[in-house]
Formats: structure tokens, sequence, C-alpha cells
């Protein structure tokens, strides 16, 4: 399969090569990194920073490693090209407007031309009620700002290449739910662990007044006792000022990621948080995907839960009783 490597400064092909082999992720809710090894050793220093595409695929170059006849490439999410701190000005009113201005400002349109972006297209459909970025002394990360309204209000920034230009949508979706069954003919089960307890029940403290919050077994997150409970430790949060309750403990619960690991491949297409219930040692396991990715070494894609099923969308607002 060919590979195309783009420049960072314009998104221009400065070379291309066969790949050899490959394992890289698609989509992950971690810093993943992947390789792609290319024939060759025409990639070399200096490309690092730049695109890699393949089969509608892109990436980020994070590593090169030439060696006799061929170089193999490490690669990263492609939104890594937009990891770095920014200063948190302005709140917006909606999620898709505020990062459409963030992405001209900080890259396609900023001020130094050594920065610039200019092959950018950005465009925004998502009209989601504003949700704040988290800031540490006044910096925020788009890159960890994608991450988190993808996770938590469904806003998706999706990477397309046509020519030399990177379009960036903002787009918001309806997230799917998926019945997981091995060897169904589609499903096959690589491996699976199962660790200490999550999270079940959180507390959370603003002003010195405590509001507890509950994990059922199906994921829904309420401030009634559920009938069917979830197990799992009790977490204790105090809010910091200005702080919303109700996402403070949604994040706590989404990141809940010590309850087990489920990796398994197949040939149905399947999305970032796609909720899954996956029927396995004689139960049901409700989760939702962690990561996709693709090897040269099969066919389908590999994916990963790794992470307790929460309700994830605006459902917490309308929870408390």
């Amino acid at each position: 399969m060919l590979a195309y490597i783009k420049s960072r400064t314009d998104f221009k092909t400065v070379m291309s090569a066969e790949a050899i082999s490959w394992e890289a992720p698609l989509c992950s809710i971690e810093d993943d990194v992947g390789t792609i090894i290319l024939c060759g050793t025409e990639v070399t220093h200096g490309n690092e920073g730049d695109f890699l595409i393949m089969d509608g695929h892109i990436w980020l170059i994070d590593q090169v490693s030439p060696e006799e006849q061929q170089t193999t490439v490490t690669v990263a999410d492609v939104r890594c090209a937009f990891d770095r701190p920014l200063p948190y000005e302005e709140a917006g009113t909606q999620i898709g407007a505020w990062l459409a201005d963030q992405l001209d400002a900080h890259y396609k349109s900023v001020l130094d031309s050594a920065y610039q972006m200019p092959y950018l297209q950005i465009v925004n459909t998502d009209v989601t009620e504003f949700l704040p970025p988290t800031v540490t002394d006044g910096l925020y990360n788009l890159k960890t700002y994608m991450r988190k309204v993808n996770r938590l209000r469904d806003v998706q920034t999706v990477f397309s290449i046509s020519r030399d230009t990177l379009t960036v949508r903002i787009i918001r979706r309806t997230r799917p739910s998926h019945n997981i069954v091995f060897n169904d003919g589609h499903s096959q089960l690589v491996s699976r662990a199962y660790s200490r307890s999550s999270i079940a029940k959180v507390t959370a403290y603003e002003s010195g007044v405590g509001t507890d919050y509950y994990l059922s077994s199906d994921g829904a997150i309420s401030t009634a006792i559920p009938l069917n409970r979830a197990d799992g430790a009790w977490e204790v949060v105090a809010l910091n000022e200005g702080e919303d309750m109700d996402e403070r403990v949604q994040d706590v619960f989404s990141q809940n990621s010590c309850s087990h690991k489920i990796e398994w491949r197949s040939d149905v297409t399947y999305d970032l948080y796609d909720t899954t219930s996956i029927r396995l040692d004689g139960g049901r396991l409700s989760s939702y995907v962690s990561y996709v990715g693709i090897s040269s070494a099969d066919s389908r894609f590999l994916y990963k839960s790794g992470e307790l099923a929460t309700t994830l969308t605006e459902r917490l607002k309308g929870a408390k009783l």
C-alpha cells in the first residue's frame, strides 16, 4: 500500500513510499502511537511533525528511524498537531463555534508564519451549548479539549484530505449502541482482563455541602440510589470555584478505566465512544469503544474496550430528583 508524506508547512506532498507493514491506531482515548514501516530510506530526520497519509487515514509523524533499505515511522493521532498550551481568554456560547475560532486564531491564521497552517479548512455544524476547557494557570490544550467534548458531549472533530487541503469538520453525532457477540462470523475475541473495581459512587462537595451520585449496573448516573447498583469504589471530590458539579462528576465516572480491558477484531466498523454490550463469560459487560486500530497482519479492525460504561451525554443534567 502506498503512503504519502505531506509537509506540515503547506500540506503539499513531499514524497511517497510503499508501506511494508503497519500497526497503527485510527483513534484512541489515550496518546497511543503506532508504527508504519516504509520501503526505502527517503523519509529521514526532518519529517517529524509532517503528516503521513495511507488509505485515506492521516497521522502525525512522531519519530523516524531509518534502517537498511527501510524506515520505521512512528505515528500519532492527527490531533497531536494541536497539542500546545494556549491562553484561555474568553468563553463561548457553543462548542463548535468556539472550537472553530480557536483553530483559526491559533493555527490557521496565527501571526507567526512559521507555525501557520493556512491549508486548514474548518467546517462547523455543531450548536452544542459551550463546555469550558480544563484550564491550568490560565492555559488550556486544544487537543485535550477535542477529546473532552467528544467524550462528554459527543462533539467530534473529523479530519479528511482533499489534495493540498486538510479539512476539519466539527460535528455532533448520536452515539450508537452495539451488541458484540464473539464468534458470530464478524467479531473474534483477542484478549480479556479484569482488575480492581471501578468507581460506583461519587460524592461531590461544593461550599461544604456534599451531593451523592450513583452508577447503575447499566451505566446510568443519578442522585437516587438505583435498583441495580454497580459494584465499585466510593470517590469523593471537592469542586473548584466556578466548576460545574454535574460536569465534574461526569468526568470522574467517564475516566473510570480500572474494571476491564477487552480486545477484539471485527470486520464491522465502530467509532470511538460507541456504546457496547459485550456478551462474555456467561454475562454481559456494558462498555464503550476506547481504541480503533488497523494492522497489515489482519484486514479486520482491532478494537479495545477499557472503561466502564457511563451515560456521557446531557442525561446527567436531568438525573437529579
